[in-house]
C-alpha cells in the first residue's frame, strides 16, 4: 500500500475552514472542477467532478461534523482505474485545529496489486 500525507496551513477558524469544505456535494469554494452530477445524499453520495485535469469520480465513506473530518474513495479518475472497489484510492480530510489558525491534512491510501 502507497501513502501520501498533505498538510495545508489556513489562517482560519476551525468552523469557518469546515464550512467551506464540508458539503461533499460541492467543491466550487476550494477546487477548480465543478461537481456535474450526483448520485445519493450524505455517507455513499457518489459527486462526478470535471476539471483542467478531466473526470473524477468518488464516494463519501464517512464524514463527522463534530470531528471536523470526512473521508472518500476515489473511484475513477483521468490517471487510475480501479480494478475493483477494494483497489480504489482511500483519501480522509480533516481540520486539525491550531493556534491561530487550522490545518487541513489529506492522508492518502492506495491499495496496490503485488
Amino acid at each position: 500500500m502507497e501513502r501520501a500525507h498533505v498538510r495545508e496551513e489556513v489562517d482560519a477558524p476551525i468552523d469557518m475552514v469546515w464550512k467551506v469544505i464540508r458539503d461533499f456535494a460541492d467543491v466550487s469554494a476550494w477546487a477548480s472542477g465543478r461537481v456535474v452530477h450526483i448520485e445519493g445524499a450524505g455517507v455513499g453520495m457518489v459527486r462526478h467532478i470535471e476539471g483542467q485535469g478531466g473526470r473524477f469520480v468518488e464516494r463519501c465513506e464517512s464524514h463527522d461534523d463534530a470531528a471536523h473530518t470526512f473521508s472518500y474513495r476515489l473511484l475513477e479518475s483521468p490517471d487510475f482505474e480501479p480494478l475493483d472497489p477494494a483497489s480504489a484510492t482511500a483519501l480522509r480530510t480533516a481540520i486539525e485545529n491550531v493556534f491561530r489558525g487550522s490545518f487541513i491534512a489529506k492522508l492518502r491510501d492506495r491499495l496496490t496489486r503485488s
